[in-house]
């Protein structure tokens, strides 16, 4: 990417001083001699008979107090038909700044790549023009925009990377009811398509930069006179865009995003909001019900509708006054909205007796899990990072014991299944399990990019992962975060006092989660003993080794053991037909403590399950239909007659 370095770009203002607010005043025909001497004109963003369209000296930009926009000598230049590139060009040449601009109209996407054909300038546009006019789009919006029309007079929109290289062409029709089942855009046939953003080579960082969902938006805002906008090319149906444009977006220090007034448009501001964070981001003010003059209301599902309805000033107000919270490290109580648990966004564990209990690992929160060596703690992390990617969240996970090898073959059987293992046996006669040859691909593609193993050759200290789980949130759109486990991350002054260090490194922990809203498990060691005494009971709180900040600081703690041979021999005890417990030792969102979920295990796919649906479960990569159940395992077998004996009393014999 052509990015010009912006302490550049503060350097040549400065250098132009005064002469910031003449090319100013070029750019939008304002002639007045006075007006160049007082700093101050009529708005040319909108109609007022009072200057209130003021330049600061200081700052080196205009701000009009009526409606609020701010320009620059580069977003001004940009209206006037320049590029952002050909925009920074014209004021380091009169500012005296050289800089290498060679990558300009260089074309740099992989080889592959097939570049698209643009149609002609030429074209009739009449067809185009009506069709927006309709839609209250100016003419000036379109030719900023550059927005063509193609043979059929369908709307042309041509994406340009930031070397001003045109990427991708998509097509609108411009009849007002279209056909039904007949599509609203689309790309252009046999050529490639790319992750960059519309307009993205027409904005400045030096101004607060709008992202809105579609093509038709950038049209509506740039028709009122905000011209840093951009829009993803597939809209709030994926977010590989914000990976890819990353380094881009990171210029700004203000964005607004403005997605539509439906799940998709809020999904898309709180996926915007949570990777590019939350302290920059804020939202466009454009109400859902809009009442006019006469009392009417209309229902507004974007920004064209609220242009059409409302007008541009209000659709300029928008983001000019966007919704932010004047203190960001407070909330104002009226407006918190009530707690419903069942509708709180997180991972549920694909457990149904511990969703039941827990509901969700709620993103925002800290969850500890701990659990004696061989107790099932792999198995049960598995277990989330396979049902977490199945909900539609990526996984980031640092294990600190278990090579990635290791791990992807636990994690291959768990995906796979007891349909797809095959029993083998070895040089001495032992019994083991693999991925059936024939399913591996299939759970390879499935698995792309869906989880990402921090690196074995990478230092384990604390800023490292965490500097790697930022990244990763950010360009990945991880939603949960596994680290196993606390004794294998190098912690800040840990010689000097562990357990003081151990706290920071969980307040770390509880405010990543919630800066940037995921979710994250902390695997824990439990102590070996505790008084002198070996502990040999339950868990509880007080045997997780380390500081007791730990559990006192995390939203919960969960704790696995193994169901013991002495348990599984007693008939009486409620474990004997189990094989591990899981324990809710605390859970302060639902305010369990000390809750025992027994589970069962499968050896050869590694799973925990509590009933057939558990034990057989069918991951999205295994498209197949069966028609037949597999043969029951004995522990769900016990489990109906137990179940069939507490209803219907044991059958009496002799």
């Amino acid at each position: 990417m052509l990015m010009v370095p912006r302490s550049l770009i503060d350097e040549a203002k400065e250098k132009l001083g005064d002469r910031n607010w003449e090319i100013i005043c070029d750019c939008y025909g304002i002639a007045n001699d006075v007006t160049l001497k007082q700093h101050k004109s009529c708005c040319p963003k909108h109609a007022e008979n009072t200057a209130s369209f003021c330049y600061n000296d200081k700052k080196y930009y205009a701000h009009c107090f009526g409606c609020g926009c701010t320009v620059d000598v580069i977003a001004a230049l940009e209206e006037s038909g320049l590029t952002y590139i050909d925009a920074v060009k014209k004021i380091f040449e009169e500012a005296g700044i050289s800089y290498n601009f060679s990558e300009q109209h260089v074309k740099t996407e992989k080889r592959s790549y097939v570049y698209p054909t643009l149609p002609s300038q030429d074209n009739d546009r009449a067809k185009v023009e009506n069709y927006w006019a309709v839609r209250k789009v100016s003419k000036k919006a379109l030719d900023f925009c550059d927005i063509r029309a193609d043979e059929n007079g369908n709307s042309v929109f041509i994406t340009y990377n930031l070397q001003d290289v045109a990427t991708d062409v998509k097509y609108k029709p411009t009849e007002l009811r279209r056909e039904p089942g007949s599509p609203k855009m689309w790309h252009q046939k046999g050529a490639s398509s790319s992750e960059n953003l519309f307009n993205m080579n027409r904005v400045t960082p030096t101004m607060p930069l709008v992202i809105a969902e579609g093509e038709p938006d950038v049209l509506s805002f740039v028709t009122a006179g905000y011209t840093n906008v951009v829009s993803p090319l597939a809209g709030a149906t994926s977010y590989e865009w914000i990976k890819t444009n990353l380094e881009f977006l990171d210029q700004w220090t203000k964005i607004i995003v403005c997605g539509d007034h439906d799940e998709p448009g809020r999904k898309m501001n709180d996926n915007i909001r949570d990777r590019l964070g939350s302290w920059r981001v804020c939202v466009a003010d454009i109400p859902e019900i809009y009442t006019d003059e006469n009392g009417n209301k209309h229902h507004i599902k974007d920004a064209n509708e609220y242009l059409y309805w409302a007008g541009p000033e209000a659709l300029l107000n928008s983001v000019t006054n966007p919704k932010e919270s004047e203190i960001p490290s407070v909330v104002n109580f009226s407006e918190i909205a009530e707690l419903d648990m069942s509708q709180m966004p997180g991972v549920e564990t694909g457990f149904k007796d511990v969703d039941k209990v827990l509901t969700k690992l709620f993103f925002g929160t800290l969850t500890l899990l701990a659990g004696r060596s061989g107790a099932g703690k792999s198995s049960f992390t598995n277990a989330l990072i396979a049902n977490s990617i199945e909900q539609g969240y990526p996984v980031f996970l640092f294990s600190g014991e278990m090579l990635p090898e290791y791990t992807k073959s636990w994690l291959m059987a768990q995906l796979a299944g007891p349909r797809h293992m095959d029993a083998r046996t070895g040089k001495n006669g032992e019994i083991y399990y693999t991925v059936s040859d024939n399913v591996k691909g299939s759970i390879n593609a499935y698995m792309n990019n869906q989880l990402f193993l921090y690196r074995e050759d990478f230092p384990r200290d604390e800023d490292a992962i965490l500097a790697s789980m930022e990244d990763n949130v950010r360009k990945n759109g991880v939603k949960l975060i596994i680290l196993d486990n606390l004794m294998t991350i190098n912690l800040k002054n840990a010689t000097e006092d562990k357990l003081e260090a151990q706290k920071q490194f969980i307040s770390r922990l509880i405010a990543f989660s919630a800066k940037w809203q995921v979710a994250v498990l902390l695997c824990c060691h439990l102590r070996k003993r505790i008084g002198g005494e070996a502990i040999t009971s339950d868990i509880d709180l007080d045997s997780i080794a380390g500081s007791s900040d730990i559990t006192n600081l995390a939203h919960r703690t969960i704790g696995l053991r193994r169901v013991s041979k002495k348990e599984k021999q007693d008939i009486e005890s409620p474990y004997n037909n189990y094989d591990v417990v899981i324990n809710i030792a605390k859970d302060r969102m639902g305010g369990h403590i000390d809750q025992d979920i027994p589970m069962h295990y499968d050896v050869g796919s590694r799973r925990f399950y509590s009933d057939y649906d558990e034990y057989d479960h069918k991951y999205p990569w295994d498209t197949t239909i069966y028609r037949k159940q597999l043969p029951l395992p004995q522990c769900l077998v016990r489990q109906q007659a137990s179940y069939e004996d507490d209803v219907f009393g044991k059958e009496q014999t002799g």
